[in-house]
């Protein structure tokens, strides 16, 4: 964005050269460009929908044969057989599966096969076709699937769809006795397999009983433990014998038989089981017994006492000759039983681990005949079930075929088309303003060139001419006095007194509007001169019939004054300076300092100078009176001037400094101008009748 200032400094914002739209085009964008260009819009929209609504009648009409089906994981109805599932996997969904089951070239090939390929096509066109009819849906939280098939033919279509249905239920039942029979097969093999196991297990157990010659080292193991008991139980009785001998011993040597002591060692199951000790020292007893009863009537030096005696002490030392024999046999004993222990002991070292490798053994072959058992027993159960299995599929209920077509929807496809037709001509119309150029609205001056509108002049019937001396009643006269109050208003304080109308091209009006504004500002009372600086291609003196020369180019190279080139018009107060002779330098003529002196002399003679330039793309006429005077206009056709022209014309005005005031927008149609509402009131309140509408002279 630049600006653009002069006398002072009245700025207008002109924009730098870019794309003809804004960056973001608005709804309010779309809308205008719609509307200005409706038949484009209307005619997309209409071959649209005329497209879709001839398609639309000549399409046959389809109905559609429906049937439900129940997926149904239930056991195998042969009793005690299991129906064969596979694993459950989260990633994978049994109701989707099944419906691209439905939806396969199988299926379609199968069901083609069994209706029967009709004689013009061939059986994979026909089973192509047939797969693109087939619709399937699953009912909320069920696991029931509603198959459709679509065709034109509803008897055909009832016929087709239970065939279908038939042909899918044979095809699950069929792959579910495939995995049943696959699983039998895997299962003998498996059983013969464990067969050999349990045959080498059981090898193994008796290749160890054979190497170790024992049937179960559990057993000999437990009867060597119950000898080592029975040794050391042994041991203690014979060890307690060995005490009591050692008592009986001890006492023999100090003691009689009357000894207390000695009587009770005697009385001892060790002695008393003993019968030649016992014997003996029951004979000691005896003998010291009758010695006793002779001492009653005899005395010791008696024969009979003495011999008693002798017997006594024979007898004595036999029982302990005899005590020390059988203490020696119990030490004897003794030693050997602990010797046996020990041996024992020694050979119970080697039981661990054989017990270990024994229990490992039986325990293989144990788990391997269990696994045998079960094996054998779900293979009797997958045969059974070889027979049983159904595959899962019900059917619920039977081939019904919609009463009505359910396509094509005629009200909905040409709603739709319509829709799209609506949006392909809103696309088209925005195409087309895209690829032309020209201004088509006075949206687009203010919005998108963002350049300030002055007025908007409506296109009058036969051309403008001088309508606001000819019809002053009229809407383009009205519209020529706002520009009049827009210019006067543009700065309250500093009111610009010399004016350039000018325009980016040939062919836009700005003559013709330089003459209305200037009988405007004429017609208001102020002192008024319209100069033709179009030394190029004049029409003011055809517009105000007034001879051409002598004129502005008489001024500039100095044969005339400006006073003597000024011609009165019908007009009051306002005066006419012709161009004058065609001159070979006008751009030369137009920025050299006798322009300046004359724009200053007409400053101070008149009240309003407006001054008709060349358009400035064509030349740089323009820009050069334009750098001269308080303010410029610049004129834009609707349907004519393109975006991008106005924008260069703004920017070459800002390089001279010119002080652009802003735009009138020419030749806009009525409705878009709002212009309605004056014709009626100059018709209705008026005096008189209307004036005829002005002649018709071209534009410039």
């Amino acid at each position: 964005m630049a600006d653009a200032s002069r006398n002072g400094g009245g700025v207008v914002a002109v924009p730098e050269p870019g794309p003809a739209f804004a960056d973001e085009t608005t709804l309010r964008d779309i809308w205008t460009v719609t509307r200005a260009r409706w038949p484009w819009a209307l005619a997309v929209c209409a071959a649209t929908v005329a497209v879709v609504a001839v398609h639309v009648l000549r399409e046959r009409p389809i109905y559609a044969a429906t049937m439900t089906v129940r997926i149904d994981p239930s056991p195998n109805p042969i009793a005690d057989a299991q129906a064969f599932t596979p694993a459950y996997d989260y990633r994978v969904d049994p109701l989707a599966s099944e419906q691209q089951v439905i939806k396969s070239r199988t299926i379609a090939d199968r069901t083609v096969r069994a209706l029967g390929v009709p004689p013009d096509r061939s059986e994979l066109d026909a089973a192509r076709d047939f797969q693109t009819r087939i619709l399937t849906r699953v009912l909320p939280e069920t696991d029931i699937l509603e198959i459709t098939l679509l065709g034109a033919d509803s008897a055909w279509d009832r016929a087709a769809a239970d065939t279908l249905t038939a042909v899918y239920t044979a095809y699950a039942r069929e792959q579910a006795q495939t995995r049943a029979h696959g699983r039998s097969q895997y299962i003998a093999q498996s059983l013969v397999d464990q067969a050999a196991a349990v045959a080498r297990s059981q090898d193994s157990l008796r290749a160890f009983q054979a190497a170790h010659q024992t049937s179960d080292v559990t057993d000999e193991e437990t009867e060597v433990f119950k000898r080592i008991y029975k040794f050391a139980a042994d041991r203690g009785e014979l060890a307690i014998e060995q005490q009591v001998y050692l008592g009986l011993e001890g006492r023999l040597e100090r003691a009689d038989s009357t000894d207390d002591e000695l009587r009770r060692l005697a009385a001892t199951d060790a002695v008393v089981h003993n019968r030649s000790v016992a014997s003996l020292y029951d004979s000691w007893a005896d003998l010291e017994r009758q010695r006793q009863r002779l001492l009653l009537s005899r005395t010791e030096r008696n024969a009979d006492v003495q011999a008693l005696d002798s017997s006594i002490a024979s007898t004595k030392r036999n029982l302990q000759r005899a005590s020390g024999l059988y203490l020696a046999s119990l030490g004897a004993r003794i030693a050997s039983l602990d010797s046996g222990v020990a041996v024992l002991r020694r050979q119970t070292e080697r039981f661990p681990p054989m017990v270990s490798e024994q229990a490992r053994l039986a325990a293989v072959v144990k788990t391997r005949e269990a696994e045998y058992s079960a094996l054998l027993s779900q293979f009797q159960i997958a045969r059974i079930s070889e027979g049983g299995e159904t595959g899962g599929v019900r059917v619920l209920d039977a081939a019904t075929v919609s009463p009505t077509p359910v396509a094509p929807n005629r009200p909905r496809a040409l709603l739709v088309a319509l829709v799209v037709g609506v949006l392909l001509g809103i696309g088209a119309a925005t195409a087309a303003d895209r690829l032309d150029d020209s201004v088509r609205s006075v949206d687009e001056v203010r919005e998108r060139l963002q350049l300030p509108v002055l007025a908007v002049i409506p296109r009058a019937a036969g051309g403008a001419g001088l309508v606001t001396h000819e019809d002053p009643r009229s809407a383009v006269a009205e519209a020529f006095r706002s520009l009049r109050t827009s210019v006067a208003f543009t700065r309250a304080h500093a009111e610009p007194r010399t004016l350039v109308i000018t325009s980016a091209a040939p062919g836009e009006g700005k003559s013709t509007a330089a003459a209305n504004l200037a009988i405007t500002f004429a017609q208001q009372g102020q002192r008024t001169l319209l100069i033709d600086a179009d030394l190029r291609r004049a029409v003011l003196h055809t517009l105000f019939n007034v001879a051409p020369v002598p004129g502005v180019s008489d001024v500039l190279v100095g044969r005339a004054r400006l006073t003597d080139v000024v011609r009165a018009v019908d007009v009051p107060n306002l005066s006419v300076v012709p161009s004058g002779p065609a001159p070979p330098n006008p751009s030369e003529l137009l920025g050299s300092s006798a322009m300046r002196a004359m724009l200053d002399e007409a400053r101070s003679l008149y009240d309003m100078v407006i001054v008709d330039s060349p358009p400035v793309l064509a030349v740089t006429d323009a820009a050069v009176v334009a750098s001269l005077v308080d303010g410029t206009i610049l004129v834009v056709r609707v349907g004519a001037t393109g975006r991008d022209a106005v924008r260069r014309a703004a920017v070459q005005l800002q390089g001279v400094h010119a002080r652009l005031l802003g735009v009138v927008v020419n030749a806009v149609a009525r409705r878009q101008a709002g212009s309605g509402a004056y014709d009626g009131y100059y018709v209705t309140r008026g005096r008189g009748p209307r004036p005829a509408a002005p002649r018709g002279l071209p534009t410039r």
